[in-house]
């Protein structure tokens, strides 16, 4: 996106979304205030390879890269979070055995951890993709 910014009076705000509806401008009236006057391109590229995209922005003065840091969905099954769904994460489903509601082990969101999530999770084992 081309944003003709440079020597005019444009103001270019570039938002956080914390993924609760409400955006923040993280910058504010802070050091970082060139953030808004400055900018005149941007472009989104996964630079670190993670699958996220990162923002790029040409600025007046030079560029800047914001990166997007464990923004990759978790992966279903791994009920640790270490990456990897294998034997911590079927005796956690194990564990949670029953109703459960809103437990990470009720892979398939019916409210209940039993058959249908441990055979899901046997599908899903190994390293997360």
């Amino acid at each position: 996106m081309d944003i003709q910014n440079c020597g005019g009076s444009t103001v270019f705000a570039l938002l956080r979304n914390p993924g609760d509806g409400h955006f923040a401008d993280p910058w504010g009236s802070g050091e970082s205030r060139n953030i808004h006057i400055d900018p005149h391109d941007f472009g989104f590229i996964d630079v670190n390879g993670d699958g996220c995209m990162d923002l790029f922005m040409g600025l007046c003065t030079g560029w800047k890269v914001f990166i997007q840091d464990n923004c990759a969905p978790p992966c279903a099954g791994d009920i640790d979070g270490d990456g990897v769904i294998g034997i911590v994460d079927f005796l956690a489903l194990l564990a949670a055995w029953g109703p459960n509601p809103g437990h990470p082990a009720d892979l398939d969101g019916d409210g209940t951890v039993g058959i249908v999530d441990f055979l899901q999770l046997l599908g899903t084992w190994g390293p997360c993709a």
